[in-house]
């Protein structure tokens, strides 16, 4: 039985790859830019990790677009499972200064009910794994630590992923999980 979920942000329901290619006025296509996180390396000039954390402000953060499937993600993950049992759990960027008050204020501002219910932290997720837990995230690596420390996680597929050859049955692909764990 899982008493606890973590919820990801940056990728799961808050669209920051968006957000990127707006800041720096990019075309997207959210099925045919992003084959990888790095996205950025393949634009020309290619930029660099320092560029990206520069327009990461406090208003990027605070103005991204949820995911094209995020309020859908959400709703399902709120439909098997109590608020208390939710937290959005989710990391700064290194070198980012506004990344906690921005995401902060998307909290307060798409999902006001949740705001003592965030977790911002650069320490592994893996901290948090119990058998009792689930994580639901984009990120291999996370998932991967997630389970090795003991919990249950889900891997959102997503185009820079392994589980990309889902990307487009996301929604498909969390009901299902929840389905089968819940």
């Amino acid at each position: 039985m899982i008493n606890t979920v973590f919820l990801d942000m940056d990728g799961v329901i808050a669209d920051f790859h968006k957000g990127i290619y707006d800041a720096f006025r990019q075309p997207y296509r959210y099925d045919e830019s992003l084959a990888t996180w790095d996205f950025w390396d393949n634009w020309k000039p290619p930029l660099n990790r320092e560029n990206i954390n520069a327009k990461c402000s406090v208003y990027f953060w605070e103005h991204l677009p949820w995911t094209h499937d995020g309020l859908e993600i959400f709703e399902i993950v709120c439909s098997k499972f109590k608020p208390e049992q939710i937290h959005i759990l989710t990391n700064p960027i290194v070198g980012g200064a506004g990344t906690a008050t921005g995401k902060i204020l998307w909290i307060e501002k798409y999902l006001p009910e949740f705001v003592k219910r965030v977790i911002i932290t650069q320490a592994p997720k893996g901290l948090l794994a119990k058998p009792d837990t689930l994580l639901i995230d984009d990120n291999n690596n996370y998932v991967d630590g997630f389970r090795e420390a003991g919990g249950k996680a889900l891997l959102v597929p997503r185009p820079w992923n392994r589980a990309h050859l889902q990307a487009g049955q996301t929604v498909k692909v969390v009901r299902k999980f929840l389905e089968r764990v819940c």
